[in-house]
């Protein structure tokens, strides 16, 4: 009897080890948990699913007449993980957080420029990490990046025009989310303001990583599979006060949940149809005069899908 006993033991362990190593799961990398890995001027943040976030920092001396001046740390990538190693490109660089559009052209970020950061602060499970700190590969719990940075005319390097406020904040539920704050510091023709923006991959490599999307106002599913998908998803149905949208593919998805500080009658949630990707594009405002000393908030939860 204890012979057979031990017999169904041992084969029930191995059935479990075999369901843990199997490939990939959602189950084995909850068990790892989050974790980061940090140098002066780059950061991977593996969520407990399997997926890479990386935050990079930018600079370029002011070259007139061009996108330049900056000093800024931004979101830049995302990656589906498996076995430490990087498959699939889910997110491709791009701005994530911060691309106004004026009406003479476009600042903010790196890509516009004209974004300089006042000052920056990384904190680690409530522990300060010095902005040139390198962290070798650590578990946590909670990491929250907080970065004060002003804003420039186009094409000048004195003339400023609003200061920024933005906060990351990663914990254990696969998902970061986006607080930013700008504060107008002289009145602006503003054409569109792109407070959240995730560049989604379409293809990649031949591998169809999103085809469909959905929005709270919009009944049922989209296909967005191909690019110049014309949908109700698209610039041409556009909403001010949708704030859930999804886009996902066989085995990796993004969902989006924004809240507005204000809904102002202009802005927008949508998915552009171009060639290189389902961008994702949150407007907040649209064609807008802003006046010195007004304020536009914003917090965008980003959820990260991986499906079995």
């Amino acid at each position: 009897m204890k012979k057979i006993f031990l017999v169904l033991l041992l084969l029930v362990s191995v059935q479990y080890a075999g369901a843990v190593c199997s490939g990939f799961s959602i189950g084995k990398s909850e068990k790892l948990g989050n974790q980061i890995l940090k140098t002066k001027d780059k950061l991977s943040i593996y969520t407990a699913n399997g997926i890479e976030l990386t935050m990079r920092r930018v600079q370029k001396d002011f070259i007139a007449g061009k996108p330049s001046y900056y000093d800024i740390w931004q979101l830049w990538e995302s990656f589906a993980v498996e076995h430490g190693k990087r498959v699939t490109k889910i997110v491709r660089g791009g701005e994530w957080e911060t691309a106004i559009r004026l009406k003479q052209d476009f600042v903010g970020g790196s890509l516009h420029g004209f974004e300089k950061k006042t000052s920056v602060e990384f904190m680690l499970d409530g522990k300060r990490l010095d902005e040139a700190a390198d962290v070798p590969l650590t578990p946590f719990k909670k990491m929250v990046v907080k970065q004060y940075s002003d804003l420039y005319q186009l094409n000048s390097e004195t003339e400023k025009i609003a200061t920024i406020i933005k906060i990351w904040e990663i914990g254990e539920q696969n998902e970061i989310t986006i607080k930013q704050e700008i504060k107008w510091l002289t009145e602006q023709n503003v054409v569109a303001a792109y407070m959240t923006m995730i560049p989604v991959v379409r293809q990649e490599n031949g591998v169809l990583v999103t085809s469909k999307a959905s929005r709270d106002d919009v009944a049922g599913i989209v296909d967005v599979s191909q690019e110049g998908h014309v949908n109700d998803l698209g610039a041409r149905n556009k909403n001010s006060t949708s704030k859930k949208l999804k886009i996902w593919g066989e085995h990796y998805g993004i969902a989006i949940h924004v809240d507005r500080g204000k809904n102002l009658p202009n802005g927008s949630l949508w998915v552009s149809n171009a060639k290189m990707y389902n961008k994702v594009y949150l407007d907040y405002c649209g064609n807008h005069v802003v006046k010195a000393g007004e304020i536009f908030s914003i917090t965008s939860l980003i959820s990260f899908l991986v499906y079995q």
